[in-house]
């Protein structure tokens, strides 16, 4: 069973400002495919909240990244009580 990516369990796909794309999760990579790149940077966005972090502690967020064409690909790491706590560009995937 295909895990649901419109839920709030895990990863959730989302799309909006004119954004337009499909999502899916099959042998463990998930796949987006955007027809649309919408009108703001986070147009089309992958989430995946309730992640605990501890306050002084040190992390590290890594993936593997590719596309047809050359992309920006950008990584946010926020709180819902602060604006942005990491934010940064990864140019070229």
């Amino acid at each position: 069973m295909a895990e649901s990516l419109t839920d709030d369990v895990d990863w959730k796909f989302m799309t909006q400002e004119g954004g337009e794309a499909t999502a899916e999760i099959k042998d463990k990579k998930i796949t987006i495919k955007p027809t649309a790149d919408g009108t703001v940077d986070y147009s089309i966005q992958l989430v995946q909240a309730g992640i605990p972090l501890v306050k002084g502690a040190t992390y590290r967020v890594t993936f593997d990244g590719i596309a047809k064409a050359k992309r920006t690909i950008k990584v946010a790491v926020l709180s819902p009580s602060s604006i942005r706590c990491l934010n940064s560009y990864f140019n070229g995937i």
